[in-house]
């Protein structure tokens, strides 16, 4: 089910350290960046929103519908086999990006529109498929998850995502957040290296 560009925006708002920031501006510069995301339907009958979209891989999940592959859980926290253990380590954007450089094999922090392809409506607690990502929690100011993706029209502003509500706002990189990182499916890859060698 795809959204209308007002859906989409509904759920932006300022946080209480972005009062300074006319909320209109992000939501123009979402509204120019995330013209062509679905925002997914919930469906409080199963226990995935999606469940044949992603394939699960232990610690990490395939993403059928981006191709994308996903840590399903955040820096901080330990796949145990069943779930995700620990706390979440929150962090500034240059942490994160060398968490994400110290994890090697491709792994980065998601773009805006990488990120974004995670949100549900949510049905009871987040905004994100629990089952898929056992391990989002509020973290006292809800969810809120790093993007690599600069506001262009607010300069020194970054996206990010908070998966209780689902909502798009922006901060200085200075500020801590937490991390779930990313990669392009290391099969795709492989798949094309082979091919170029043939």
């Amino acid at each position: 089910m795809h959204a209308s560009i007002g859906a989409l925006l509904k759920p932006i708002r300022t946080t209480t350290s972005m009062r300074s920031i006319p909320s209109v501006l992000i939501a123009l510069s979402t509204a120019i960046l995330l013209p062509n995301l679905a925002w997914s339907a919930c469906k409080d009958s199963t226990p995935s929103a999606t469940p044949s979209r992603f394939e699960l891989k232990e610690a990490h999940v395939l993403d059928h519908q981006t191709g994308l592959t996903w840590m399903r859980c955040s820096i901080g926290k330990q796949w145990d086999g069943q779930s995700c253990t620990g706390d979440v380590q929150l962090m500034n954007l240059a942490a994160a990006q060398e968490a994400a450089k110290k994890q090697g094999q491709g792994w980065q922090v998601p773009t805006i529109e990488q990120l974004h392809s995670l949100v549900i409506q949510p049905c009871n607690t987040a905004a994100i498929d629990t089952h898929v990502f056992p391990d989002v929690e509020d973290l006292g100011d809800g969810a809120p998850y790093w993007s690599q993706t600069p506001i262009a029209s607010l300069p020194g502003l970054i996206y990010y995502i908070d998966f209780m509500d689902g909502a798009v706002d922006g901060h200085s990189a200075g500020f801590s957040l937490a991390l779930r990182l990313v990669q392009t499916h290391p099969i795709a890859k492989q798949r094309t290296q082979g091919a170029s060698t043939q």
